[in-house]
């Protein structure tokens, strides 16, 4: 005889045991469908016809190809009835076929015990052969979700699950889903299953026929059936026996009924206690499901006494009343009278039901009286303080069994078991909807009431001191003369407005029937303003969709779905000018730079922001810095390294000055942001400048964060963009900006590694804009004679200069082929008057007109002071002959060479620039701009001496 081989008279009557398993499922099905609407017991009746004949006429075919057929199934007349509804004159002929895809079909749930619902869904077991291919049970899937949407479209919730009987033996079961616990669970899983389900068609389980003494031998004892042919292996499917349950499931299963318990916490309470319950009996756990079937074999068949609730209430109160633990005992209660779902407190229906005696025998036991039934019963319209006491019970217990759980798993597991996605996914929910933080909406209203909306709220400003103290919601009729709060108990207080806004709006106080009282006394809220916030709340965010949690979300990094920017609530942007008239005195309608005098209309902003893990945040930011610190922040979220950018936040203005103006001013702004930013890996190093009052801003991002730099006026700009950049730096001009310049025509063309040449004759004079290799900016206003002139000696200094540099690079192993290019564009008025670029070719010509060359030389001495050789042709001259004459010297020598003294400015025509004298820079280059800027200073002093010659002629 092998080890652990049962001896023949140790096995127990197989067939009483299974006659007695059959007539208790048989007698819960009666009880599940009295209690059942008319159209659910039909649906449960029809739905094994539907998986055993594959009939082009009934709900959810597929194909021809579909696998089909139940074990042992036998249609009752019932199913034949509802086959006929669909097919004319059917006839179903009993028929054996070659093979029978589905094992066993499951109802699993509350159904059949008092627990069940008429609102319960259905979840139900397919249980397929072992070895299907993949094609195969694609098929069956598409089956069944077809039969799904059938099943909702008569008014049922439906969910299958395919299972695999020997895969799930051997571990494998289906991933983590909405309707699913994942890897968190397998054991825990199958012990709710043993208990709990319903064999609605084909193979029973042959976990009835093992006895609990023998559950850790469950293998072997049942292969010793076989074998002795006292069982056939065909007449059952087999999930496994349930020896124990490993430590880590614990956990596991703490995570997954906290992820439900959410936002189903009554429920969850309940499973997660006896969760706890099995983790303080470890490793000696006593099993529900062993309870259950050890109360069969002992030839219990009370339905009251067998019921899977019943037991798990039991088993529950058990175990606190040894802990005396009154208060969770009543919250017990409490969940189990919520989950039975009958309304004691209200008068009997007029058909019996016995789910109501079952429960009222109950609670008599417990001393419930009328009053308090009434009050649970009335749990749907619990206003929102009922369900802040409630919410505090129920966070409190879900905290303690999962920091319970937690405990038990440090101490006896590594949690190996658990798929690492699970656990994140599970961890993030629980993060999401329980650790608080600055400016997060806590949402304290989930799976309690379903309406705690207030009919009158009033919106109270707190004065501390003389000063704003924030806000606070009520339901009290305050009166504005009231500071006093110590009579007025505050639903809830918040620095600021939005904020408090948001939690009344997400936990459903507030909605656009409400009436709404404002009390302030600095601020300019007003009602119409809080009433329009609700009503373009409930269009842009709606309330449900904060809720609902998507598992495959959770399993991602988070990232934002939408943003809402709030400008100016409570605040008048224009109400000084307003009075005093100045902001018509012009046409500027910017927002951020308004009528004549250049008032920033954009106050603060509110910011909230919605993440995929469903957390809902609020933010408040007042003065420009604040509010480029507020963009800073909602960009971080989601940096431009990342790739992928955020959404255009929706913008709201809801005060009465100009609301049109200043949100489209502000929405635009984020999205040409969005634009400026994001996309192209070179938009990273982008410069975005906008007008604010008369001063002027810099956006940029500096390691993935958006930061900002004033200029005050347009020469300190102009200063701003001609510092030479390490790396092409495209700018961006908001469409606001510069419009009287040039600016946003030469930024919009430029290109990377080009050099562009500008110029606009001015009469006696040349405005010339240059933007170098790397985006920046030089400007010069030069004496203008001629294009030609102004054209060549720029061309010949940029050959000159470029050159060398191409040379210098290609010593140092630089790539020859990255020559940089030179483009040259004039820049005047087509007929409409608008300004246009204009491609131009520069020639040489000038140098025929007897110009010659001026060539500088510039370095450093041993006192780290400028010092020049300045060669005109081939004449040389130093500083250090001449020192600071030098340039006198040289304009003087210019005169002379030039046919009959003409006074046309000297114009250099190279230069050589060493990087240290830019003692800013570390790179071995420098830049075009950097050479122009020292051209245009070298030819300024050059220009100067040339004056002060000609004024002595």
């Amino acid at each position: 005889m092998l080890k652990n081989e049962p001896k023949k008279s140790q096995f127990v009557d197989v067939e009483a045991i299974k006659k007695r398993f059959l007539a208790l499922n048989r007698e819960r099905l009666r009880r599940a469908e009295d209690c059942m609407r008319t159209n659910q017991r039909d649906f449960l009746g029809f739905l094994p016809m539907l998986f055993h004949v594959n009939h082009p006429r009934l709900p959810g075919y597929v194909s021809t190809s579909v696998p089909f057929g139940i074990c042992d199934y036998v249609p009752s007349e019932r199913a034949l009835a509802a086959a006929s509804r669909y097919i004319s004159r059917f006839e179903y002929k009993n028929r054996a076929l070659a093979r029978y895809d589905i094992l066993s079909m499951f109802l699993m749930g509350s159904s059949g015990t008092v627990a069940y619902s008429k609102k319960s869904d259905f979840d139900i077991w397919l249980c397929h052969q072992h070895g299907m291919s993949a094609s195969e049970l694609g098929e069956l899937q598409n089956k069944a979700t077809a039969i799904e949407v059938w099943a909702d479209a008569q008014g049922l919730e439906v969910h299958f699950f395919l299972m695999d009987a020997a895969g799930f033996k051997g571990g494998k079961i289906v991933d983590l889903s909405s309707e699913s616990s994942g890897t968190a669970q397998y054991y825990l899983l199958l012990e709710e299953f043993y208990r709990t389900s319903l064999l609605l068609a084909g193979r029973y389980p042959a976990w009835w026929l093992v006895p609990v003494e023998e559950e850790g031998n469950y293998d072997v004892y049942l292969q010793d059936l076989y074998s002795r042919r006292i069982v056939s292996e065909g007449d059952v499917v087999d999930f496994g026996g349930i020896p124990t349950i490993p430590a880590e499931e614990f956990f596991g299963a703490a995570l997954w009924q906290l992820f439900k318990g959410i936002d189903s916490p009554y429920k969850s309470v309940l499973k997660l206690l006896l969760m706890e319950v099995y983790a303080a009996g470890y490793p000696d756990i006593d099993l529900l499901c062993l309870r259950f079937k050890k109360s069969i074999y002992e030839g219990e068949f009370d339905l009251d006494r067998l019921d899977p609730y019943m037991m798990l209430y039991r088993r529950l109160e058990e175990y606190l009343l040894e802990r005396d633990e009154p208060e969770r005992l009543e919250l017990v209660r409490r969940c189990f009278y919520f989950k039975a779902n009958q309304k004691l407190g209200q008068p009997d229906p007029a058909r019996y039901d016995w789910r109501r005696d079952l429960l009222r025998a109950l609670t008599n036991a417990w001393g419930w009286e009328c009053e308090h039934l009434m009050l649970l019963d009335e749990r749907g319209g619990w206003k929102i303080r009922q369900v802040l006491k409630e919410r505090g019970t129920l966070v409190k217990e879900l905290t303690y069994t999962y920091q319970f759980l937690s405990d038990f798993g440090r101490n006896y597991t590594q949690l190996s078991a658990i798929n690492k996605y699970d656990l994140n996914a599970l961890g993030r929910k629980l993060y999401a909807a329980f650790e608080r933080k600055v400016g997060k909406v806590e949402i304290v209203n989930r799976g309690i009431s379903d309406n705690v909306r207030e009919s009158v709220l009033t919106l109270y400003q707190i004065r501390q001191d003389g000063r704003n103290g924030g806000w606070a919601l009520l339901t009290e009729n305050a009166e504005s003369e009231t500071n006093d709060l110590a009579s007025m108990i505050a639903l809830k207080r918040s620095r600021h407005v939005v904020e408090l806004l948001a939690w009344g709006y997400f936990n459903g106080l507030l909605a656009a029937t409400t009436i709404i009282k404002v009390i302030r006394y600095d601020s300019a809220l007003v009602v119409s303003e809080v009433a329009e916030f609700i009503r373009e709340m409930e269009r842009e965010l709606p309330a449900k969709r904060v809720l609902e949690t998507s598992v495959e979300d959770l399993g991602r990094a988070v990232r934002v779905l939408q943003a809402v920017i709030v400008v100016n609530l409570g605040r008048d942007a224009l109400s000084g000018q307003r009075r005093s008239g100045q902001h018509l005195s012009s046409s500027r309608t910017d927002a951020f730079s308004y009528g004549g005098m250049y008032e920033n209309m954009v106050m603060s902003f509110d910011i909230m922001i919605l993440n995929s893990w469903k957390e809902l945040v609020t933010h408040h930011y007042e003065g420009m810095d604040n509010i480029f610190g507020c963009l800073s922040s909602y960009f971080k979220l989601m940096p431009p390294s990342k790739g992928t950018p955020p959404p255009v936040p929706k913008v709201m203005c809801l005060s009465s000055s100009h609301r049109t103006t200043i949100q489209q001013r502000v929405e635009r702004l984020c999205a040409d942001l969005v634009e400026c930013f994001y996309g192209a890996p070179e938009r990273l190093n982008s410069r975005y400048i906008m007008h604010v009052e008369r001063a002027y801003y810099v956006l940029f991002f500096d390691e993935d964060t958006l930061r900002h730099q004033a200029l005050p006026n347009y020469a300190e700009l102009l200063r701003y963009l001609g510092k030479g950049r390490q790396n092409f730096s495209p700018v961006v001009i908001d469409r606001h900006a510069l419009q009287e310049t040039l600016l946003p025509l030469i930024f919009k063309a430029n290109k990377l590694d080009v050099v562009q040449f500008f110029y606009r004759e001015n009469g006696k004079m040349a405005d010339v804009y240059v933007i170098d290799e790397n985006g920046a900016l030089f400007y010069q206003e030069a004496s203008f004679f001629d294009g030609e002139l102004l054209l060549g000696h720029f061309r010949r200094f940029f050959d000159s200069v470029l050159q060398r540099q191409y040379y210098q690079l290609a010593g140092l192993g630089g790539d020859l082929v990255n020559a940089v290019e030179v483009e040259y564009c004039q820049i005047s008025r087509d007929h409409h008057g608008e300004a246009k670029i204009i491609p131009r070719e520069a020639s040489m010509a000038f140098e025929r007109r007897g110009y010659f060359n001026v060539q500088v030389i510039a370095a450093q001495d041993d006192e780290n002071r400028s010092a020049f050789t300045i060669y005109c042709e081939e004449q040389e001259f130093s500083s250090i002959e001449y020192g600071g004459d030098l340039f006198k010297i040289v304009a003087g020598y210019v005169v002379k060479q030039r046919q009959g003294g003409q006074r046309y400015p000297i114009f250099i025509t190279d230069l050589d620039l060493p990087p240290g004298m830019l003692g800013e820079y570390s790179s071995s280059r420098v830049l075009t701009a950097d050479f122009l800027s020292y051209k245009r200073n070298i030819e300024f002093k050059l220009n100067e001496a040339l004056q002060a010659i000609d004024g002595t002629n």
